[in-house]
């Protein structure tokens, strides 16, 4: 007996190590980590309900000596014929931005019982929705999401006491709980490894406020209808003042200047703010990351205690956020400069001040500058 336990041990290390190798070399753009774990594999994707692709080139791969069971549950288990163990290959959906609004609204429905408008929007449920069918949609539709919720909810109880309100909020903290002697605690939201700090999008503002970190002479969105305005009378009859209504049709007519237009503008905000963040002094360039990563100091102190929740392939952390700034004399000390700190990788910025996580800013620039929504014309981070 011992012997056949050692054996299909050995085999299914064997198995696990093949699996991934075959997984690794597939560089499908859906798949976006791999991580080996107790003899079974767990594949992070970008799309559960695009995995006969994978499925597709894994059989392909693989030699005729194994066997593939189980496709349709998103769990893969592979066999060698004629041999003891297998290795499971678990597939399982990263957080988007629509799944980090449906978790923190499912995580304050588990603590407090309280429904909200925006959590049966999310599940496309009417507004008249009960409790009962709110819990059968997250557990046919949202099974791993609730799963996580569950888990949370355990963490944020274990770390917050007495508990009596639970708000959603859009500022740096997801969630914003109250205990019952009034204090509050902020939570912010991440699917993203801990090692990196992602943040949630920050606005700068216009860009001709002063001392902004993407100066121009006029507000951007300005700078963007006026190149928008001069490519599309080239090719069009645009006759009299460009109202924005004009241009909202001519934007439905010339659908390809527009982006076209859109592109340049963020391109050079993009510049702009790489520049002048290289150029801040290190003190300046602290404060904007501590703004970045946990609002700005007034609304950090409002808070009895700020927490970060972090949803990755380790599985799901509440780790307690300091309030202070960064060390700002060590950065001094070190003989690193913002020019060298700051850094393009991979189409990313990354501002990577020692001794502290690396902030990564993913894109920059605005989403829509032909709209009367004052919100939408800002430029923002994400």
């Amino acid at each position: 007996m011992y012997n056949i336990l050692l054996s299909e041990s050995i085999n299914e290390d064997k198995l696990q190590e093949y699996a991934s190798s075959l997984l690794e070399k597939l560089e499908d753009p859906n798949i976006l980590s791999i991580k080996k774990s107790n003899r079974s594999i767990i594949v992070r994707v970008d799309k559960l309900d695009n995995l006969e692709e994978i499925y597709k080139k894994l059989s392909e791969s693989v030699g005729e000596e194994y066997t593939f069971e189980g496709k349709d549950t998103g769990v893969v288990h592979l066999r060698k014929k004629n041999e003891l163990g297998k290795v499971s290959i678990y597939f399982r959906q990263k957080l988007n931005s629509k799944n980090v609004v449906i978790l923190k609204n499912i995580i304050a429905f588990l603590l407090t019982n309280k429904s909200t408008d925006t959590l049966k929007d999310r599940l496309n449920l009417n507004q008249d929705a009960t409790d009962t069918d709110i819990m059968d949609t997250i557990s046919e539709k949202h099974e791993s999401i609730y799963d996580i919720a569950v888990f949370a909810k355990k963490l944020i109880k274990d770390k917050i006491p007495n508990i009596s309100d639970v708000k959603i909020s859009n500022t740096k903290a997801d969630l914003i709980i109250e205990d019952e002697d009034g204090n509050k605690y902020g939570i912010n939201i991440k699917a993203s490894p801990k090692s990196v700090v992602s943040g949630n999008s920050m606005s700068l503002g216009f860009g001709n406020e002063e001392e902004s970190l993407i100066h121009n002479s006029v507000p951007w969105y300005e700078e963007a209808r006026k190149l928008f305005i001069s490519k599309v009378k080239r090719t069009s009859k645009m006759k009299g003042q460009p109202t924005l209504r004009k241009l909202i049709k001519a934007k439905q007519e010339n659908p390809q200047i527009y982006k076209q237009v859109l592109n340049t503008i963020n391109a050079t905000i993009r510049k702009t703010f790489l520049t002048k963040l290289r150029r801040l002094n290190p003190s300046k360039l602290a404060s904007f990351v501590n703004d970045y990563r946990m609002g700005n100091e007034e609304e950090r102190n409002g808070y009895k205690s700020f927490f970060r929740l972090t949803y990755d392939r380790r599985g799901v952390t509440l780790d307690r956020i300091g309030k202070g700034k960064l060390d700002r004399e060590k950065i001094k000390t070190t003989g690193l400069t913002p020019s060298k700190v700051v850094k393009e990788v991979e189409g990313n910025i990354k501002i990577d001040i020692p001794n502290s996580q690396p902030l990564v800013i993913r894109s920059i620039g605005i989403s829509n500058f032909l709209t009367d929504d004052k919100e939408l014309l800002k430029v923002k981070t994400k």
